[in-house]
């Protein structure tokens, strides 16, 4: 979305009305300038991968990153999003939302499990997170805590507006730029990847835009609730 750029302890806002001011001391989830305008508007509540998660997603996108040499793929920082809400959605509202639902969230725990790809037209490459009884509350808890303030979660790559079908990921590589020739290269280079195993603590919440300046980091949320999820 080595070792991973940490948050400090206490949330960390811009200003609240969207034009929160470009994080030097974070590394952004997307830096790709076409993929930044075809967003440019929309939120996205993400959980950023750390420490030994972080590491084994890096080195799977450096192995993709080889194999497809030469292609326009997009490598995102390795992230979940729980939630995202369409251009023009309140932002205050959004992080009212998030800090509500952090205040009875415990840190989440990801656990990668495998490496494995959304076909067209979202033509993704991802790693599979295990899908723990405290993520799935966390990702419920979150879309009805955001449709109690009138918000619309959208849906996207993985997501559902069926809790059952939600399918937790991180993002490897965005392909959907590929013709059909060159994503099943793709397809092709991910089956031959294996994952390293690793666990990670996530212990807040971001809420992220995009504008002409490009990834605007809105709020880093702690996830306050006393237990471990």
């Amino acid at each position: 979305m080595g070792g991973a750029r940490g948050y400090p302890p206490a949330a960390r806002r811009g200003s609240g009305d969207g034009g929160g001011a470009p994080m030097m001391d974070r590394r952004p989830i997307i830096d790709d300038p076409r993929f930044i305008a075809a967003v440019r508007g929309e939120r996205y509540a993400v959980l950023l991968a750390r420490g030994d998660v972080l590491a084994a997603c890096d080195e799977a996108q450096g192995a993709l990153r080889e194999r497809l040499a030469g292609l326009d793929v997009v490598y995102p920082r390795a992230h979940l999003t729980l939630a995202s809400f369409a251009r023009g959605t309140e932002i205050r509202e959004v992080q009212a939302a998030l800090d509500r639902w952090a205040g009875a969230t415990a840190p989440v725990s990801l656990r990668l499990e495998r490496i494995a790809a959304f076909g067209p037209p979202h033509q993704v490459v991802y790693a599979t997170t295990r899908k723990t009884a405290p993520l799935e509350r966390a990702y419920a808890r979150l879309r009805r805590e955001s449709r109690l303030r009138g918000l619309a979660p959208v849906g996207g790559e993985g997501g559902s507006t069926d809790q059952s079908e939600w399918l937790p990921h991180l993002s490897l590589a965005y392909c959907d730029r590929l013709a059909d020739a060159s994503w099943e290269r793709a397809v092709s280079a991910a089956g031959e990847l294996s994952l390293t195993s690793a666990e990670c603590l996530v212990p807040a919440i971001d809420l992220v835009t995009y504008d002409a300046r490009g990834e605007q980091l809105i709020a880093s949320i702690p996830l306050r609730a006393g237990r471990h999820a």
